[in-house]
């Protein structure tokens, strides 16, 4: 019945070209019949309300200049934080801590892995705020993992958005279309790769910089309201 319904729409909108092929294929509706409307983020809604420092008491992380990687959404399976925790093990100097900001069914997986992995103490979940610029502000880099399943991904924007250099996977559906490699942001294609990314945006600070900027310049340009 809702294929039906839809075949009859005056107007059909898909927020990623990603989107608009995944919807075309599962409707059975010619991709041409489908219009691509980004998503409108309110940008001014991420501007911290609180100072690094205090957030930083509140997650325990001690040093001001720690090297922190966040990521942010819905803890579920399709949102791959596990990639990221692995990374993490992978490369245990390069990263501080790491802060995931969100909840869902998969917390519990993710925190009994990083104690598996032996990063339990450099990880903390925050749960859902309704602030997460001031979470965001004290990280150097973000990371969005997700898989294929990601229909837009606006976390990644938002981060951007900060001028906080931006990695996400190949296969991470709409994401790829907010970042271009070594422009925008990094595109990698395993945890290997995220590893070596994050690696290098911490070596690589004048990298990281310009990734930021040209990240923000970017999506607060294309994503207006």
């Amino acid at each position: 019945i809702f294929r039906t319904a839809l075949r009859n729409f005056h107007g059909l909108s898909a927020n990623t070209n990603h989107a608009r092929r995944i919807a075309a294929e599962l409707f059975d509706i010619p991709q041409t019949m489908w219009q691509l409307t980004y998503n409108g983020i309110y940008f001014e809604e991420l501007t911290p309300t609180r100072s690094a420092n205090s957030v930083r008491d509140e997650l325990g992380i001690e040093k001001p200049n720690a090297f922190v990687v966040a990521t942010a959404g819905s803890l579920r399976p399709l949102k791959r934080i596990d990639r990221l925790i692995r990374a993490v093990a992978m490369s245990p100097d390069e990263i501080d801590h790491v802060v995931v900001i969100g909840d869902g069914p998969a917390r519990g997986e993710i925190e009994d892995l990083a104690r598996r992995l032996g990063i339990g103490t450099r990880l903390t979940i925050t749960g859902m705020k309704a602030r997460p610029g001031d979470y965001l502000q004290v990280a150097k880099v973000f990371v969005m993992p997700s898989s294929t399943a990601e229909s837009f991904g606006n976390a990644a924007v938002e981060a951007m958005s900060l001028a906080i250099p931006t990695i996400v996977f190949s296969d991470g559906g709409g994401l790829v279309e907010h970042v271009a490699h070594q422009a925008t942001g990094l595109v990698v294609d395993n945890v290997a790769g995220l590893a070596e990314a994050i690696g290098l945006l911490r070596r690589e600070p004048e990298v990281s910089s310009e990734l930021g900027s040209n990240g923000k310049r970017s999506v607060t340009s294309r994503y207006t309201v």
